[in-house]
Order: C-alpha cells, then sequence, then structure tokens
C-alpha cells in the first residue's frame, strides 16, 4: 500500500539490529514515496511508553488527517 503524499514517512528506529515494536511493519516506514522528489519525513519519538502514536498498522485502511 501506498500512502499519500501529504502522510510523513519515517525512518523507524533500531536497537542491536532489531526494530523497536511497531517499527517492523509500519507504513511510515514501509510505503514508498508516492513523488520521491518531495517526501515529508519525522523523527521517530524519543519516548514509546505503550505504542507509538505515529505507528500506522498495515490493516489500518482509513488514515486519519492531521486538522
Amino acid at each position: 500500500m501506498t500512502l499519500p503524499a501529504d502522510v510523513a514517512r519515517c525512518p523507524g528506529d533500531q536497537a542491536e539490529g532489531q526494530w523497536r515494536e511497531g517499527c517492523d511493519d509500519c507504513l511510515r516506514r514501509t510505503s514508498p514515496p508516492a513523488d520521491p522528489e518531495r517526501v515529508l519525513m519525522m523523527a521517530p519519538p524519543t519516548i514509546v511508553v505503550f505504542e507509538c502514536e505515529a505507528r500506522i498498522a498495515p490493516a489500518n485502511v482509513a488514515i486519519k488527517r492531521l486538522p
């Protein structure tokens, strides 16, 4: 699935060769950019308590847009 161009991508976060929980299949990391020339990027959150707020699960079809 390809996310719309206005949804920021994230490089994910790894520690000791392992993806942080949720990064392995997050669409922000795995979805190819719609336009490689214009890609919005975001940094992974510094602290994740239970689950990353920015994560977009592969089964999540409806994408929330910020106002």
